[in-house]
Order: C-alpha cells, then sequence, then structure tokens
C-alpha cells in the first residue's frame, strides 16, 4: 500500500484541477438530492455506481496498456532521461483509487438507504453527509477520466520521441 500512496503523492496544484472542482458539485448535487428527494436517491445511486464500475474496468485495462509498453529498452532511456515510469500511470492509479473509494462510500450509502418493508426513505443528516462525500467521489472519478487520458496521449508520444534516442544499452 505504501508504494500506492508515494506514487498517488500529488500536490495540492495537482489535485486542485477542474476534475476536484466538478467532484465539489457532485457532492453538493448529492446534499441537495439527499435532502429533497431521498426517494430518488436509490435510483442515481444504481446508476452512478454502474458508471463508477465501467470507470474502474476501462482504468484498469488502461494501466494494463501503458504497462505493455514499458519494455527494457524504453524503461533504460526513460531512467537516462530521468523520467520516472510511474509518473506516466500515475493519474490512472488515482482514477482507480478514487473509483474504488467511491464504490465502498456508495455500497455503504445502498445499504442505509434500502428502506425496510414499511418504511419510508432514509433521510437523516448522516445519509446527507454519506451522499455528498459520494457524488464528491463519483463526480470526481467520472472527471479524473479527462486528465488520465491527457496523460495518455503524453505518455504515447514520450514512446515515440523515444525512438530517437539511442539506447544506453552496448549491444
Amino acid at each position: 500500500m505504501r508504494h500506492l500512496l508515494k506514487a498517488l503523492a500529488f500536490t495540492p496544484r495537482e489535485l486542485l484541477q477542474f476534475d476536484f472542482f466538478l467532484g465539489v458539485l457532485g457532492g453538493a448535487a448529492g446534499w441537495h438530492l439527499a435532502q429533497s428527494n431521498p426517494v430518488a436517491l436509490g435510483s442515481v445511486v444504481s446508476v452512478v455506481q454502474q458508471i463508477v464500475g465501467a470507470i474502474l474496468g476501462s482504468v484498469i485495462a488502461g494501466v494494463a496498456i501503458q504497462a505493455a509498453f514499458f519494455d527494457d529498452q524504453f524503461l533504460r532511456k526513460m531512467k537516462d532521461s530521468g523520467t520516472d515510469p510511474i509518473s506516466c500511470m500515475a493519474p490512472f492509479l488515482f482514477t482507480a483509487a478514487l473509483g474504488v473509494v467511491s464504490m465502498l462510500l456508495l455500497i455503504v450509502l445502498t445499504a442505509v438507504t434500502t428502506p425496510a418493508p414499511g418504511d419510508g426513505p432514509a433521510s437523516s443528516c448522516g445519509v446527507w453527509i454519506l451522499a455528498t462525500a459520494c457524488g464528491f467521489t463519483s463526480v470526481w472519478t467520472i472527471a479524473s477520466l479527462v486528465p488520465a487520458l491527457d496523460t495518455m496521449v503524453q505518455f504515447v508520444r514520450l514512446k515515440m520521441e523515444a525512438t530517437d534516442v539511442p539506447d544506453s544499452r552496448k549491444e
């Protein structure tokens, strides 16, 4: 776990991008929905769970594709240039970790808002806070795909530029 945390050691400037602020809006939407229409909350949570699950799958596939491009020759070139290969995967790893947190929160929200037979919808300050956390992490997960895709484009360009750099290993 410490290796993942080290890879995700972003600066505040790197974290406070547009995707974070969209997450804040998602949190506000979760709070508002939990207060104004707790019955609809279950439907929204169901859809969001599916979207976040699909994102987790695509992010894991993206990391696998990137990792496949890390052959020995390319890794030597990255080392020679002082580029950390983990930095190329960090946005995908961040999105995956954030997606896992989001899914766990969504599972808890589903559990606490599913009414028992004969009960009405759950509505309390705890549910409002949980809905806020779910909205924040879910929307941030969804929006963080854009920076991750940007990193993928940069990575492909780096891989292309590496073809012009001689390998430091003498064969």
